[in-house]
């Protein structure tokens, strides 16, 4: 299995080494872009934000419609 991550800083090191790739920006925000290449990609995507003002909305219909058919969605975050 490979193990794709969305950061907001994707220039910090992966001191687990779970990961096989980081997407990202090195700077700036999290673009729909990053989530975009994330999302295109991936048969699972597990989603451990917070709940709070700044995670709101983080992913809109048009970043649920990028997932692969058949691809499942599960968050653990808490808020």
């Amino acid at each position: 299995m490979r193990v794709v991550c969305l950061r907001r800083n994707a220039s910090k090191p992966d001191e687990t080494g779970l990961a096989d790739l980081v997407l990202g920006p090195y700077e700036g925000p999290i673009l729909p872009a990053h989530k975009r290449a994330l999302l295109e990609q991936s048969d699972v995507v597990v989603c451990t934000l917070p709940g709070t003002e700044e995670t709101r909305h983080f992913l809109s219909s048009a970043e649920f419609d990028a997932m692969k058919g058949g691809a499942t969605f599960v968050s653990v975050g808490r808020g």
